[in-house]
């Protein structure tokens, strides 16, 4: 399979093209945990690749979250949201890091395993915990890992405010493009920017490092 040459992937190295081939050949409508993690797993591996932070163009994206947004952009082109992307990569971080028990106890108390803290309590405690746990055995250690709290948030863990508010933005344009909002999107623009001229020019220039890989 060719990317074309407007693309970013297509100005990838070619491990990074095979790993994007391969996702494509997998990803289908289809739907189970099994396949979501499987996903997971390999858009984990492009993320964690040597990621040229380049836009569509070939032109350099430059700033601490330039792989960020290189990384979204691929996502874009592999016809997955960014935001969907990452919760892929959670289910899979989930599937190879806890027993099937864990994971069902989980989902009953509603607790997201794949954040940085909850992960490191657990396997702080992993010597402590069967590794085959029962249902109640299940229940209990969800419920000690329930009340571990982060240090700090994590989500945001080592991000400038331009950072943050960079991802804020992309993850709207991904929503936005996800649920055919598009034009809702730039409404939307255009109605902050009217709002306040002096900050008219600090908004486009964000706005643009997030589009230009789109």
């Amino acid at each position: 399979m060719t990317f074309s040459s407007n693309s970013v992937i297509s100005k990838q190295s070619s491990q990074v093209q095979e790993l994007c081939e391969q996702f494509q050949k997998q990803y289908s409508t289809q739907n189970s945990v099994k396949l979501r993690s499987e996903w997971g797993k390999m858009l984990q591996s492009i993320q964690q690749s040597d990621l040229k932070p380049i836009n569509a163009s070939g032109k350099e994206i430059k700033g601490d979250n330039a792989v960020e947004i290189t990384f979204g952009a691929i996502c874009r082109e592999l016809g997955v949201p960014r935001s969907t992307a990452y919760h892929y990569i959670d289910e899979y971080i989930t599937v190879s890091t806890y027993p099937e028990a864990i994971q069902e106890a989980a989902r009953e108390a509603n607790l997201n395993l794949s954040l940085p803290h909850i992960r490191a309590a657990y396997a702080a405690g992993e010597g402590e915990f069967p590794a085959k746990p029962s249902v109640l055995e299940a229940a209990g250690i969800v419920a000690k890992l329930k009340t571990v709290k982060p240090e700090r948030d994590q989500t945001k863990a080592g991000l400038t405010p331009a950072q943050r508010f960079t991802r804020m933005l992309t993850d709207a344009l991904d929503y936005a493009i996800e649920n055919e909002l598009i034009d809702k999107f730039d409404e939307a623009v255009v109605e902050l920017q009217s709002s306040d001229l002096d900050k008219l020019a600090k908004l486009t220039e964000l706005l643009t490092s997030v589009r230009t890989t789109a």
